[in-house]
């Protein structure tokens, strides 16, 4: 894969993102040969209440960046917000489900009963 770090104003919204991810797409088909066919985009800095205005102006960004490497360029896309600033807290029901501490083990999913079915919201425990 490819990274870019980039500095600017402290915002929720990334500056000149066409121009990053059309960056990122070129070093994708230098390295490849291939243009993508699925991108896979993680977010993160994302309050709630901004997860559709930014899942818009990103998606927006990406397909544009798209139409920059060539015209018939529309790769799909899994695009999550992470977010790791929440107070849920759970706990196995069974003792043999959990770690040392009591707490789940890593590599857990909720992703049913306590979640937004409507967002396909999930908790991952990742360690």
């Amino acid at each position: 894969y490819v990274a870019r770090v980039v500095a600017q104003k402290a915002s929720s919204d990334i500056q000149k993102l066409p121009h990053m991810l059309r960056e990122l797409f070129l070093a994708f088909y230098k390295s490849t040969s291939r243009k993508p066919e699925h991108v896979i985009y993680h977010r993160d800095g994302v309050s709630e209440g901004q997860y559709y205005v930014i899942l818009q102006a990103e998606m927006r960004a990406l397909r544009k960046a798209c139409k920059m490497i060539s015209e018939g360029n529309t790769p799909s896309v899994t695009f999550t917000i992470v977010n790791k600033r929440h107070h849920a807290r759970t706990f196995p029901v069974n003792q043999r489900d959990a770690d040392c501490k009591g707490n789940a083990i890593h590599g857990t999913v909720v992703d049913s009963g306590v979640v937004n079915p409507h967002r396909f919201d999930f908790f991952l425990y990742g360690h």
